[in-house]
């Protein structure tokens, strides 16, 4: 004699469907809270060079300014410049005191951030 038990689970078509629906919503929420943060964090920065925040004002001929760029890509924000004094301004010289546009811009940022992200995920 051979003993066996089964059981089936009913609904699950529905339940793909869902889990499907709320990963596109997801994604999609990614994808919009990096393009704010990009937004968000390359006009912050370029207010730290130009004096309007804490660190010192970095701006002479406007070359720095300008030169600050977003890069995003589905998951990630990445805020650039490809001048040469932009990592003297952020780290300093013996003499030069540092400034910190970037990585003080983050820093005061970061709860900014989580909100835009909290913003856009929704379930």
């Amino acid at each position: 004699m051979v003993l066996s038990s089964s059981f089936q689970v009913l609904g699950m078509p529905g339940v793909t469907a869902l889990f499907l629906a709320q990963q596109r919503k997801i994604t999609t929420g990614i994808r919009v809270s990096m393009r704010e943060a990009e937004d968000l964090l390359e006009t912050e920065v370029q207010a730290s060079i130009m004096g309007q925040r804490a660190e010192l004002r970095s701006v002479d001929t406007g070359e720095f300014v300008r030169s600050v760029d977003g890069q995003t890509t589905n998951d990630s924000v990445t805020i650039v410049s490809n001048v040469p004094q932009a990592k003297i301004m952020e780290f300093g010289t013996s003499r030069l005191q540092a400034r910190r546009h970037f990585g003080n811009t983050m820093a005061r940022n970061k709860n900014k951030l989580i909100e835009i992200v909290e913003e856009n995920i929704t379930l």
